[in-house]
């Protein structure tokens, strides 16, 4: 959450996603409990990193619930949180691998999933020989280019599909006898919208951040109060 003004932002995807709060309520809070001005951005900080991490126990919930969880820890290794200061007003979540390999924001906006070489290979999910691990992954030798490499060029076959994709059949002495689909390469891949990440960020944001303040604000009352009698 960065301060703007009188308003603050509650980020995802590096800046991409942006929740701005009014600040106005906080302030009236304050005043209501008869707090110092300059005790709101420690109880605002506090507040905003509790409900950050609620925020994300509730995206994970929410990815679990909505995709097909093929690695257990996934989501909890690729979402990384970022929590705020009293000086810097700033909660945010966002994919942390380099090549963003989460796709978390195809999946929360849909759009198109692009190859960083020349195709990008689909699994045949009907082939029973490609099987992930426990982990959720392909095998090594499972993987395109592994499969490709180690299969006799007479037992290898890239057919043209109706779709006009390039289908990779493995087959003759190889595996079962006859050609089997293992993969299709295309040029791209849309991926629809299926995970409400923002929906669920701006909830648990708004609703534990109204809930939280106001227990922070008097912790740092309290603190004020015993530093002034303990000089």
């Amino acid at each position: 959450m960065t301060a703007a003004g009188k308003s603050d932002m509650a980020d995802g995807w590096q800046g991409g996603i942006g929740l701005r709060i009014d600040l106005s309520a906080f302030e009236r809070k304050a005043a209501e409990m008869n707090a110092f001005a300059d005790q709101v951005p420690f109880a605002l900080s506090k507040a905003l990193n509790e409900a950050a991490v609620e925020a994300r126990k509730a995206i994970v919930k929410t990815w679990e619930e909505h995709v097909k969880v093929r690695r257990q820890h996934f989501i909890h290794q690729v979402l990384h949180l970022e929590l705020s200061s009293k000086r810097n007003l700033r909660v945010a979540y966002y994919d942390q691998t380099k090549d963003q390999r989460g796709h978390l924001k195809l999946h929360a906006e849909g759009g198109t999933k692009v190859p960083k070489g020349e195709h990008l290979a689909i699994p045949y999910p009907k082939n029973p020989l490609i099987r992930m691990t426990g982990a959720g992954l392909l095998p090594r030798a499972m993987r395109p280019k592994a499969l490709i490499a180690s299969t006799p060029k007479q037992a290898l076959r890239f057919v043209k599909l109706k779709s006009g994709n390039v289908g990779v059949f493995v087959g003759g002495a190889v595996q079962t006898g006859h050609l089997e689909l293992f993969y299709t390469l295309v040029k791209q891949a849309r991926i629809h919208a299926t995970v409400p990440f923002e929906q669920t960020w701006e909830q648990v944001i708004t609703r534990e951040l109204h809930a939280q303040f106001p227990r922070f604000l008097e912790q740092a009352m309290k603190t004020r109060i015993a530093s002034k009698y303990a000089k």
